[in-house]
């Protein structure tokens, strides 16, 4: 006769091979394993789908995935038309000997087309299906196809695809010029009526060599003015037109707005920093100013975030006031006009051109959005609690609201840390 706690005991014995989770593994060389997936409209219905995926040579059993250079020879674009996502996938499976994995994908880039058009039936298929992680970074590519940017990614050699999307998409964290963007987020706001999603701008990089006079004009009829008014500051562009020289192969920078899936607006790099400091996603950057002493010159400065913006909503019958606070470090870098502003008298000076400065670009930036009826800022999630409840939320018409909001702005730049600087010019000549 059994003991009563043999079943129990059976039980522990048994779990180790039940959860043991190796039935459907693969081995590293079973798989394609795509990094990056581009989706363009294509003829009548169809969409043109574009694939990297990595080129398992010989020796990756043992190599390991993470230890391969790329380079044209270890990458390889895949392109098909087809009436949707997996069924492009599907036909571009007929042609590999391995089949594609999405379980490393690192990014998917809209074209700008399409993009115009609506990516919102696209992204339920992506939050749908498992193998689509929330963390896959968006983007649009910025007057042209996702196919040319899908093509240009070959990094230079030594570097693993995945990562270097990843570290290029992390790093523009520090630069400003590009928004937070990962898919979960993303869906986020579109399914949030308080809030407008956006995503990077990409493009081929463009070198000197590649300008010609009509890509010149159309650089410069698309370049606006900058906080402070400098001339031909890459920070005035979007991906794509500034002309760069390296082995880069891409560049992000700008923002594109799109208002219920459809693209609407895009912002350029300037105004993605304004952006980010009042939705508080704004971590540290390099910034010019003009001398406020000695306007023809500039003063190099760093900035980063102190604290989240301070933001509260109030409402006036039907009129919504916005207060925001912006609390800023700044260290001074470089002063062409070697004045002494890292004393008392000249630092307050400083602070309020920086505070000036930044105050302009927020503002440009918050009634271009207003313009569009595009809360990007996320206002609307602070709105909803000025509602009694969820129904009446449901019944304002917040988009109008926005539309007509005034927004009072306070900028407190903190500059209190000169370094060893402690006089100006210390070396005297004998």
């Amino acid at each position: 006769m059994l003991k009563k706690g043999f079943p129990t005991l059976l039980l522990f014995v048994s779990l180790p091979i039940l959860l043991a989770g190796c039935w459907g593994a693969k081995e590293i060389d079973e798989a394609a394993y795509a990094f990056a997936l581009g989706i363009d409209s294509g003829p009548g219905r169809n969409l043109t789908i574009s694939v990297l995926v990595f080129n398992p040579g010989a020796g990756i059993a043992t190599a390991g995935i993470t230890d391969q250079s790329l380079s044209p020879g270890r990458v390889r674009v895949f392109t098909a038309e087809a009436p949707s996502i997996f069924s492009g996938i599907n036909i571009i499976n007929t042609m590999l000997k391995r089949q594609i994995e999405l379980g490393h994908l690192k990014m998917v880039v809209f074209g700008e087309t399409l993009a115009r058009r609506g990516i919102e039936s696209y992204l339920d298929t992506m939050v749908r299906w498992r193998k689509f992680r929330r963390t896959i970074y968006l983007a649009v590519a910025n007057q042209g196809t996702a196919r040319r940017v899908i093509e240009s990614i070959v990094p230079p050699a030594g570097t693993n695809a995945g990562k270097y999307l990843e570290m290029m998409f992390i790093t523009q964290g520090f630069v400003g010029f590009t928004p937070r963007n990962q898919m979960l987020e993303f869906y986020n706001a579109l399914k949030t009526k308080g809030e407008v999603p956006v995503a990077a701008l990409v493009a081929p990089r463009v070198t000197k060599y590649d300008l010609t006079t009509e890509h010149e004009a159309r650089i410069d009829s698309g370049r606006i003015t900058d906080f402070n008014g400098a001339a031909r500051d890459p920070g005035q562009s979007t991906a794509g037109n500034p002309p760069l020289s390296g082995e880069a192969p891409l560049q992000f920078l700008g923002t594109a707005v799109l208002y219920r899936g459809k693209l609407v607006q895009k912002l350029t790099g300037y105004e993605t920093l304004a952006f980010s400091m009042l939705r508080g996603e704004f971590n540290r950057t390099y910034i010019n100013i003009p001398d406020p002493e000695a306007p023809d010159k500039i003063i190099q400065l760093e900035i980063s975030r102190i604290r989240r913006p301070e933001i509260k909503l109030q409402k006036q019958g039907a009129q919504i006031r916005g207060q925001v606070l912006l609390t800023v470090l700044g260290d001074l870098i470089g002063v062409e006009s070697n004045r002494r502003y890292e004393t008392p008298p000249k630092n307050t000076l400083l602070k309020q051109a920086v505070e000036n400065w930044i105050k302009q670009g927020c503002y440009a930036v918050f009634h271009k959005a207003q313009t569009a009826g595009t809360d990007i800022f996320g206002f609307g999630d602070y709105a909803r609690w000025l509602v009694p409840d969820w129904e009446s939320w449901r019944k304002w018409d917040w988009g109008s609201s926005f539309k007509t909001m005034k927004l009072d702005l306070t900028v407190k730049v903190h500059i209190n840390r000169p370094g060893l600087i402690i006089k100006k010019n210390a070396v005297k000549e004998e």
